[in-house]
């Protein structure tokens, strides 16, 4: 859901149990935040909850860094030189 011209939020980003640990949310995240550059944002948003250590591990391994105390977390994925906005959901 765009945030702005330039940020994107990516909500609801759900692995079954069973399919966990095998790089699917990884390769989803990264996928999503592909479309979202490719769409023109500069940033993918998200929230985690506090104990979700599994999707944090992710998160902060794909670069993503908190924002705030209620685990918002942020990801800059666009060229600095594009003025270009774009809406979009992910």
């Amino acid at each position: 859901m765009p945030i702005d011209d330039e940020v994107i939020e990516l909500l609801d980003l759900f692995v079954p149990e069973e399919k966990r640990r095998t790089g699917i949310g990884s390769a989803l995240t990264e996928e999503a935040c592909a479309f979202a550059a490719t769409m023109g944002f500069k940033k993918v948003q998200l929230h985690v909850a506090h104990m979700n250590w599994g999707a944090r591990r992710i998160y902060e391994r794909l670069g993503f860094t908190i924002i705030d105390e209620e685990l918002h977390m942020e990801l800059e994925i666009g060229d600095d030189d594009s003025d270009e906005g774009a809406s979009g959901t992910l």
